[in-house]
């Protein structure tokens, strides 16, 4: 979330969209934002383009498209008792190493499955003139302005600096950590 953004009724992290896109029954939706690029945002582009079938959803991430998870054999012994003692004994330079070896087992990485359906379906809507499923790829949001009824939302490419000015229902915050540190709970 920028940092000169504040949570509002319209604007909420992704373990609140289940809960709260209810609010939204009755009403016609006509876009969302999802921002992210791991699981849970695809997970939740998925959703909403399926649940909300008037309605544009546009995925907004820094990289080209989403990184599959590997979660094969190999890849997954880094969770082994074993080499997570290993983990935690080797030296720091190990331990960096280690993590940009094997991140892509756990962090910022979506089912392979997932991935292939929503191309599918974005290059479908493409071939049919239909397009609702966006994605807004080298690309970071860089503004958020909630007004009576509408969230305004600016789409900065990280390729020409263009600017893009989406109105949108919508935006869900699905990037797995915030920009500022939280106090612990007193």
């Amino acid at each position: 979330m920028p940092e000169n953004t504040e949570r509002t009724d319209r604007v909420w992290h992704n373990s609140e969209l289940l809960a709260r896109v209810g609010e939204l029954e009755g009403t016609a939706p006509s876009r969302f934002i999802v921002v992210g690029a791991g699981q849970s945002a695809a997970e939740n582009v998925a959703y909403l383009h399926r649940r909300f079938p008037e309605a544009e959803v546009c995925a907004v991430f820094a990289r080209y498209g989403y990184s599959p998870a590997d979660d094969s054999g190999f890849a997954n012994r880094i969770f082994d008792p074993a080499a997570v003692d290993d983990y935690f004994t080797a030296p720091d330079s190990v331990k960096r190493r280690l993590m940009d070896y094997h991140g892509n087992t756990n962090y910022s990485v979506v089912d392979i499955d997932l991935i292939d359906d929503l191309y599918r379906k974005m290059y479908q809507e493409k071939v049919l003139g239909t397009e609702r499923l966006r994605f807004l790829n080298v690309s970071r949001l860089t503004g958020v302005t909630e007004t009576p009824d509408r969230v305004e939302a600016t789409v900065t490419s990280l390729v020409t600096g263009e600017q893009t000015r989406l109105d949108a229902d919508v935006v869900v915050f699905a990037t797995g950590y915030t920009l500022r540190p939280r106090r612990p709970a007193r």
